[in-house]
């Protein structure tokens, strides 16, 4: 269970350092699972929970298939 809070937090970590570093911005799409999962060696399962935790808190915005 530790690993995948791990990987949890490195996704979220990571779309808040994108917003941080000017590489996003309010609008912008962020990159898909599948790209975030392959850039931090993460399961798309852990990539999928953290974008879900991000838009329950309001910070991004799921739209299926965009």
């Amino acid at each position: 269970m530790s690993d995948t809070k791990k990987e949890y937090n490195k996704a979220i970590d990571y779309i808040f350092n994108c917003f941080r570093d000017g590489s996003l911005s309010i609008g912008d799409k962020i990159p898909s699972e599948r790209q975030i999962s392959a850039e931090l060696g993460i399961s798309r399962n852990s990539t999928r929970e953290a974008l879900r935790c991000l838009e329950n808190m309001g910070f991004v915005e799921s739209r299926q298939g965009a």
